[in-house]
């Protein structure tokens, strides 16, 4: 696992990890529907070829590096440099507050308190994100 900037390194990474695959392995595709619609919608598309928003288009976030697909507004040079890979465990760490994981993101957006809701939405976009379809499956990967 690659260590991101945190000023507290691998360790938090690793519990944040274990913490994520006990939550993610009963996750509730719709609800994480919903809180996409909610939450993420207003400012990313996840369908392929879609212009981007306010923010870059999801489409085959996971297993990306943070800040290298095509983002008509740029990066902030912190989520540029920070060479976080899109994954469960890290998107579980940024969803809970994006700011606190990364000081200097353009992304206002507060995070999600609830370790399931962040649980859900990762289990929607771990699907929608890579085939750009609404559901898939409501299983998730680990």
């Amino acid at each position: 696992m690659t260590a991101i900037y945190l000023g507290r390194g691998l360790t938090i990474i690793m519990v944040v990890s274990l913490l994520y695959s006990a939550t993610s392995s009963a996750s509730d595709i719709q609800n994480g529907h919903t809180l996409f619609n909610k939450h993420c919608v207003i400012c990313h598309t996840h369908i392929q070829g879609l212009m981007d928003k306010s923010g870059p288009n999801l489409h085959g976030l996971f297993n990306r590096q943070a800040g290298t697909a095509n983002y008509l507004f740029g990066y902030s040079e912190l989520v540029a440099q920070s060479g976080i890979k899109w994954v469960g465990p890290t998107l579980d760490l940024f969803l809970t507050a994006p700011a606190r994981m990364m000081p200097g993101t353009k992304m206002v957006f507060r995070g999600l308190d609830d370790s399931q809701d962040r649980a859900d939405l990762i289990c929607y976009l771990q699907h929608a994100t890579n085939t750009g379809e609404q559901l898939i499956s409501s299983d998730c990967e680990q």
